[in-house]
């Protein structure tokens, strides 16, 4: 929980939150109603479309998009096409995996929510409960459908595990979340029988098997690659069971899509999984509203671009995609999703993709001209140490991006004040300078330009 005014003391929240633990000498301050160097002009789409050169130029064709994210899963290796994991795997590399990750995180120190030291015993019961022993030799493909928003961990627990005392926006567990529809592997159990391992397209870890809806692997299959489907395009697309839309069932993130069922005036009715008594897909037919989805892909232009992001301005920041929110490299997941783009989950791998500019040696007023100079508005990510965002275009010498950001420093004397943003925001690159952590400009490191071109 964070409370806002004008600003909180956190050692004093902390301390009432549990006076048995040592809180953090840290103040939080709400933020300006509006950022340094931007106006409300400039909050829209519109502004950017009606600066850019061409904003209904094709960027990729449908083709075309299929190469790009081929690449990004045959030769970058950065994300996986679930029907090519419709075998067996071997069981002692999925073991090694989950061991190592458990050996490494007991290593380190961590904190429970209530602020007191994670002690070994919680390692041990997380080893007990991963269930190491019951993983085969060669482990078998099982198929799931994600039912309901589900977050995805890295251990089998919903308890929390933090790198600070109290820091509870950061659990250093929560690997990503899932929406309705998401096609899963399965391919392990927890000892309790509360959690299953999935492998998703661009994430894998534990989700709770409530969450999940297992079907063959015809169904699966067909669910996958329906020929008509839909795609969310609002930052929540809302899910009814009725064609009144009356009786909600759940939401899901922009770029979600589920096969088309038939449309009516006012919405697109799809195929839902949800899950029956025996833990098996109950298909039932789920309504969309026409407003908050397309009927296909959207159109790979930069106003599509423009248009899907500034749809999620101002939306929560969720680390991991914990409350319901996204985080830096869920954004841009998210907006290139509803073109057709399958992006890796993390940015330190969304860097990776398309053409890539290293920026590494450059100071920032030479990066910041190489970026007006070469990069191109809206198809272009900027990649900084640990965040990235989306470059808008630049206005007045200043560089542009909308990013998923929990918050900023500003210098205040010998220390930094720290401002909770906790929101999707629009900022130029100098937002920070003169904080011990940098700007924005100080940290970036290169651009990457998602396109073909040579």
């Amino acid at each position: 929980m964070i409370l806002y005014g004008r600003w909180i003391a956190a050692s004093f929240l902390f301390s009432c939150l549990a006076g048995c633990a040592t809180p953090p000498a840290l103040i939080l301050y709400a933020p300006p109603s509006q950022l340094p160097h931007t106006s409300p002009l400039m909050k829209t789409a519109g502004f950017w479309i009606g600066r850019h050169p061409d904003p209904d130029k094709m960027i990729l064709s449908g083709e075309a998009i299929g190469q790009f994210n081929a690449d990004i899963r045959e030769r970058l290796t950065l994300t996986k096409d679930l029907r090519t994991r419709a075998v067996a795997i071997d069981g002692l590399s999925l073991k090694v995996s989950i061991d190592q990750l458990l050996v490494d995180m007991a290593t380190k120190e961590y904190f429970l929510a209530n602020g007191q030291r994670a002690q070994q015993d919680f390692f041990t019961k997380q080893r007990e409960n991963v269930y190491l022993d019951g993983i085969p030799l060669n482990v078998e493909p099982r198929f799931g459908l994600i039912a309901h928003y589900a977050d995805q961990r890295f251990f089998p627990t919903s308890q929390g595990l933090y790198a600070q005392a109290f820091d509870i926006d950061f659990d250093e567990l929560q690997n990503s979340a899932l929406d309705v529809g998401t096609p899963v592997v399965v391919r392990h159990q927890s000892a309790d029988g509360q959690w299953v391992y999935v492998e998703a397209d661009s994430s894998e870890g534990w989700v709770e098997a409530k969450n999940v809806a297992m079907c063959s692997r015809e169904k699966f299959r067909e669910f996958f690659d329906a020929p008509s489907f839909v795609v969310a395009t609002d930052a929540k697309a809302d899910i009814f069971l009725d064609p009144a839309l009356r009786q909600h069932y759940d939401s899901a993130h922009m770029g979600t899509k589920w096969p088309l069922v038939q449309e009516t005036d006012m919405s697109y009715a799809v195929s839902l999984p949800l899950r029956d008594a025996n833990g098996q897909c109950d298909w039932q037919t789920g309504y969309i509203a026409k407003a908050q989805a397309h009927r296909g892909f959207l159109a790979y232009t930069p106003r599509t671009i423009y248009q899907q992001a500034f749809k999620l301005l101002n939306a929560p920041y969720g680390w991991g995609g914990m409350y319901g929110g996204q985080d830096c490299s869920k954004l841009i997941q998210e907006v290139f999703a509803t073109v057709g783009l399958i992006l890796p989950r993390d940015s330190k791998n969304q860097i990776r993709v398309g053409r890539v500019q290293d920026l590494m040696v450059l100071k920032n007023s030479d990066k910041e001209e190489t970026i007006e100079q070469q990069a191109q508005p809206a198809i272009t990510l900027l990649g900084l140490k640990g965040h990235i965002m989306l470059y808008l275009g630049t206005w007045e010498g200043r560089a542009y991006g909308i990013h998923a950001i929990w918050a900023y420093r500003q210098q205040a004397g010998s220390r930094d004040d720290v401002f909770v943003l906790n929101r999707v925001v629009l900022s130029d690159l100098s937002l920070g300078a003169g904080s011990h952590k940098g700007s924005l400009a100080d940290r970036i490191i290169s651009f990457n330009i998602l396109d073909l071109n040579p």
